[in-house]
C-alpha cells in the first residue's frame, strides 16, 4: 500500500485506491518532455499550480487575493502549498483516463477566461520533486479526495488516492516539498510572480508569510505608455518602464530583460510573466527593463513550459509592431512632460528617462543603469535619440535640476542675514556633513573640494525639503536628529538673524517652483534631550605616567599623557583597570601573563580589533575617568560645535576635551562591540562555520547511499528525522561538511581562554550576560564531529551496527536496508 503525506505539514497517510496510471492525449513523447520543456522547473512548479488556482478563483467569481493563498515553505516545513477556492475537481475527472491523468487534456481548452488550456502545467511540480499532491473538492458530493502523484517503479508518472474525507469547502489544494537548498529561490519565484500581477493586473494572490518575501521587481516609473493611439490594431497593449534593467528570471536573481505579460482584463484573468526577445536588435523595447501588457484578444501564442512566447511569423510582426508604437508613444510621452513646467511632471520625466539612477552629492542623477527609455534618451546610437532629445528642449535629459537663487535670496545671503546649509541624502555614501551653502549667478552652489564649488542638483522625483530654523537657538541638533530619521533626502537648512529672516528665505527659494517644496519649521520637529553648554568648562588633566600593554612587543611599558587631550593618531584607547596583579572583571588570581597565550590569547584578540596599546590604569586614574566621562555624559556634540563655530571660546575648549575622552573604550566594551560582531565570529556563533571539523567514514558511506535517489519508504520515520541533519532522504541532498580550512584560530582560542577567566557575577546585566555566553567553547561550538554523531546513531538505531561501506552496495541491497529501517524504526 502507498502512502503519501495530504497536509502541509508532512505526515503519513495510508491510500486508499488502486494505483493508476498517467496517460497522454497529444503524444507518448509528452511524458518525457516533462523533464526538459522546463528552463527553471522550481518556478514551472510554482506558477503552474498559482495560475491553474488563479484561473479557478476568476471562474468562480473570485479576486486572486479572495480565492487563492500560498503558504510558503520553510526550514521547519518544506512544503508549499497553494489553495484556490474555486469549484473543485469531480472525482470522475480526476479519474477519468481523458481527465487529470491525460498529460494534454484541459478543462479550460476552450475557455478564453482562463491562461492555460495546455494541460501540462498540473505535472510541473512531478518533473521538479517527482512527487506532488492534490486535494480537491466539488459542490456534487463534498468530498475532498486527495490524489498522490509520484513517479513509479518504472520511471513513469503515476496517480493514486490516497485519502477521502468530508469537505469543508469546495476547492483545490496542491502541495509538494521543496529542496531546502531551494528555500530562497522559492521565496524569490514566489515574489517575482506576485509582483508582475500585481503590477498588470491591480490584483495578485495572497500569501500566508509575506514578510519571508523578497523585493524582486525594480520600482515602477508610474508612467504607462498606451499604443493604441500610435497603431489602433495594438488596442489595449500597454508598456509600464521600470526603473532598471533586470526583469527576466534567473534562479540567482533577475537578469537584464523585458517582460510580455498577456492580460484580460474584462475577466480578470492572466497577469503572469513571459520571457520575450527582441525581434530587432538590443534598441528595442523588448530589451530592456519594459513590462510589455498584451491583451489575450490578440492571441499570442506561447511555449508549453510558458517562459517564453513561441516566434511564429504572426508573433515577431505583432511585436515589430509594438516596437514602433512604443518608440513613438514614449518620444510623445517625453515631449508631453516636459512642456509643463511643474515639478510633478518633471518628477514623472525623471522616472520615465532617468531610470536607474545613482545619486551623489553634487549630480543626484547621474545614471548608472538604463532602461530602454533612458537608453532613448542618452544614447546616441539609439534610433530615437534625437527625437528625444528634441522632445526635452533639444538638450539630454539627465533627470536633475539646477537649484535656483532667486535674487532676494541672494541679497539676503550676501549681507550675512541668512545662511544656507545643504545636507545630502545619506544613502548617497561618503560622510554626510552639513556643508555652507553660497549663490553664484542664478544658482546656489557647495563646496566640492580643492576650493572648488559645484552647483546643488536635484531629482525632481526626489525634491529636496527646506528646513527653516524658527527657534530662537540650538535648532541645528533637532534638525540632523529628524533628517537621520528621514533617511533618504536632500535638505537645506536656513539659520537668519531672526526665524522671520530665515522663514522670508525659504518662501524666495520655493517661488521658482511654484511653491511645491516641502518646508518643514523646527519648531515642528521632535525636541531632544541635551545639556546646554552656556560657559561651562570641563575639568581638564595634567599629563601623568600612565601604564599599558604594548600589543606588538607583548609587553608593558608607561607613557606620559593626559586623559582629556587627544593625540590626532590614535582611533581609540581601550582601557583596562589594574589594581596591582588584579584585573577589574577578572577572577580573583586572573593576571595578565595568564591570558597572554603566544597562540590564541589577549594579543591576538586586540591585533584583530586594531588595538595597538591596551591602557592598564590604576584605581585613582580609572576613578578620574570615569567621573570625566559621566561629566561628558550628554553633552550634545553638535551644539557645541555649533557655539563653537560661533566664536564660544568655553564651547571650543570643552568640544576638544570631549572629542579626547570619547576616544576611551572600556576593555569589555570592546570585546562586545569590536570582536565578537566579527564576521569569523558571528559565522561560528551562526553554525556557518567551523573551528575544527571531526570526519567519519561510516556516516559518508550511509549519507552517499541514501542520497542515490528518493526515498519516499523513510519519510517521517524517527530514522529520517534522525538523518535530517545529515541527508535528504526526498531530494538526495547531503548536508555533510565535506572540506574544512581552519581561520582565525587564535582569535577563536584567545577568546575562549578570556572567558574563563572572566568572571560571572550575580549583579551581571543581560547584556554582559550575552557576552561571557557568545565568548563561552567557542572552539567547541565551531567543532563539527561527525563521530560522535555517528556513535550516537548506532546506539539509537542498532541496525546500523551491520553495515559497513553502504555506499558500495547494489541499488537492490540498499533497498532492502531501507525497507527494513521503515520497518523497524517507523
Amino acid at each position: 500500500m502507498a502512502e503519501a503525506a495530504i497536509t502541509h505539514k508532512p505526515v503519513k497517510v495510508i491510500a486508499v485506491g488502486d494505483e493508476m496510471s498517467a496517460t497522454a492525449d497529444v503524444s507518448g513523447d509528452l511524458m518525457e518532455m516533462l523533464a526538459t520543456t522546463y528552463v527553471f522547473i522550481l518556478m514551472a512548479a510554482i506558477r503552474e499550480a498559482i495560475q491553474n488556482g488563479c484561473d479557478a478563483a476568476r471562474r468562480a467569481g473570485l479576486s486572486f487575493a479572495e480565492g487563492v493563498e500560498v503558504l510558503l515553505p520553510t526550514s521547519a516545513n518544506l512544503m508549499i502549498t497553494i489553495i484556490d477556492r474555486g469549484a473543485g475537481m469531480t472525482k470522475a475527472f480526476m479519474e477519468a483516463d481523458d481527465g487529470y491523468l491525460s498529460f494534454g487534456s484541459s478543462t479550460k481548452r476552450a475557455d478564453n477566461r482562463a491562461a492555460g488550456r495546455l494541460g501540462v502545467g498540473r505535472w510541473a511540480a512531478y518533473g521538479y520533486i517527482g512527487e506532488a499532491t492534490v486535494e480537491t473538492t466539488h459542490e456534487s458530493d463534498m468530498v475532498a479526495r486527495a490524489y498522490w502523484q509520484y513517479r513509479g517503479d518504472d520511471g513513469k508518472p503515476k496517480v493514486r488516492l490516497a485519502s477521502e474525507r468530508s469537505g469543508t469547502r469546495t476547492g483545490t489544494r496542491v502541495f509538494f516539498p521543496v529542496k531546502e537548498t531551494d528555500l530562497e529561490e522559492t521565496y524569490r519565484a514566489v515574489a517575482w510572480l506576485k509582483e508582475v500581477m500585481q503590477l498588470t493586473m491591480g490584483d495578485s494572490f495572497s500569501v500566508d508569510q509575506p514578510s519571508l518575501l523578497p523585493t524582486m521587481l525594480p520600482e515602477y516609473s508610474g508612467v504607462p505608455l498606451s499604443l493604441e493611439e500610435f497603431d489602433p490594431g495594438l488596442k489595449g497593449v500597454i508598456v509600464h518602464p521600470m526603473q532598471r534593467q533586470a526583469l527576466k528570471y534567473n534562479r540567482q536573481g533577475l537578469q537584464q530583460g523585458s517582460l510580455v505579460v498577456l492580460t484580460n482584463h474584462e475577466d480578470g484573468v492572466g497577469g503572469l510573466p513571459f520571457h520575450v526577445q527582441s525581434p530587432t536588435d538590443h534598441y528595442s523595447v523588448f530589451s530592456y527593463g519594459m513590462v510589455v501588457e498584451i491583451p489575450m484578444s490578440h492571441r499570442v501564442p506561447f511555449m508549453p513550459s510558458r517562459e517564453e512566447l513561441k516566434y511564429t511569423d504572426e508573433v515577431n510582426y505583432l511585436l515589430r509592431r509594438i516596437d514602433e508604437a512604443a518608440a513613438k508613444a514614449m518620444v510623445a510621452k517625453a515631449a508631453e512632460l516636459y512642456s509643463r513646467p511643474d515639478l510633478k511632471s518633471l518628477a514623472a520625466l525623471s522616472r520615465l528617462l532617468g531610470a536607474g539612477t545613482k545619486s551623489t552629492a553634487m549630480f543626484p542623477t547621474q545614471a548608472f543603469e538604463r532602461n530602454w527609455c533612458g537608453l532613448a534618451a542618452r544614447d546616441y546610437k539609439c534610433p530615437q535619440h534625437k527625437d528625444m532629445v528634441a522632445a526635452t528642449g533639444g538638450q539630454v535629459w539627465l533627470g536633475s535640476v539646477k537649484l535656483k537663487a532667486p535674487a532676494d535670496l541672494r541679497r539676503v545671503m550676501s549681507d550675512r542675514r541668512v545662511r544656507l546649509k545643504h545636507l545630502g541624502s545619506r544613502e548617497r555614501g561618503g560622510e554626510r556633513s552639513m556643508r555652507e551653502v553660497q549663490s553664484f549667478g542664478a544658482s546656489l552652489s557647495v563646496p566640492v573640494g580643492d576650493g572648488k564649488w559645484g552647483d546643488i542638483q536635484f531629482n525632481p522625483a526626489e525634491p529636496l525639503t527646506l528646513v527653516v530654523n524658527d527657534v530662537p537657538k540650538f535648532g541645528q541638533k533637532r534638525f540632523r536628529n529628524w533628517a537621520d530619521s528621514q533617511g533618504v533626502g536632500i535638505f537645506i537648512y536656513f539659520q537668519g538673524e531672526t526665524p522671520a529672516d530665515a522663514i522670508e528665505a525659504a518662501k524666495n527659494l520655493n517661488a521658482p517652483y511654484g511653491g511645491v517644496l516641502p518646508v518643514v519649521n523646527v519648531s515642528s520637529l521632535p525636541d531632544v534631550e541635551r545639556r546646554i553648554v552656556g560657559t561651562k568648562v570641563l575639568s581638564t588633566f595634567n599629563k601623568g605616567s600612565v601604564v599599558y600593554y604594548d600589543v606588538k612587543e607583548r609587553k608593558q611599558a608607561a607613557v606620559d599623557m593626559s586623559l582629556t587631550a587627544g593625540d590626532g593618531v590614535e582611533g581609540k584607547r581601550v582601557w583596562l583597570e589594574k589594581d596591582g596583579g588584579k584585573l577589574s572583571g577578572f577572577k580573583d588570581g586572573s593576571m595578565l601573563a595568564h591570558i597572554q597565550e603566544f597562540s590564541g590569547g589577549l594579543p591576538d584578540v586586540l591585533e584583530v580589533a586594531k588595538v595597538e596599546r591596551l591602557y592598564l590604569l590604576n584605581p585613582k586614574q580609572a576613578v578620574a575617568l570615569r567621573a570625566a566621562l559621566a561629566d561628558v555624559d550628554g553633552l550634545d556634540l553638535d551644539e557645541l560645535k555649533e557655539a563653537a563655530d560661533e566664536g564660544d571660546g568655553d564651547a571650543r575648549s570643552t568640544l576638544e576635551t570631549a572629542q579626547a575622552l570619547a576616544l576611551w573604550q572600556p576593555f569589555e566594551e570592546m570585546l562586545r562591540e569590536d570582536v565578537l560582531p566579527l564576521p569569523q565570529v558571528t559565522a561560528v556563533l551562526e553554525g556557518k562555520a567551523l573551528t575544527q571539523l571531526s570526519r567519519d567514514s561510516s556516516l559518508i558511506s550511509l549519507c552517499t547511499a541514501l542520497a542515490r535517489k528518493p526515498r519516499y519508504e523513510l519519510t517521517g520515520t524517527r530514522f529520517d528525522r534522525a538523518m535530517a541533519p545529515f541527508v535528504d532522504v526526498l531530494s538526495g541532498t547531503v548536508h555533510l561538511r565535506d572540506s574544512f580550512t581552519p581561520k582565525h584560530d587564535k582569535l577563536h582560542q584567545g577568546l575562549t581562554l578570556l572567558e574563563k577567566h572572566l568572571e560571572a557575577r550575580a549583579d551581571d546585566t543581560d547584556e554582559r550576560k550575552d557576552m561571557l555566553a557568545k565568548m563561552s567553547g567557542l572552539m567547541e561550538r565551531g567543532h563539527v564531529n561527525y563521530r560522535a554523531a555517528m556513535c550516537q546513531l548506532r546506539e539509537e538505531f542498532p541496525l546500523l551496527n551491520v553495515i559497513s561501506a553502504l555506499d558500495a552496495k547494489t541499488d537492490e541491497a540498499i533497498g532492502d536496508f531501507v525497507n527494513a529501517m521503515a520497518a523497524v524504526y517507523r
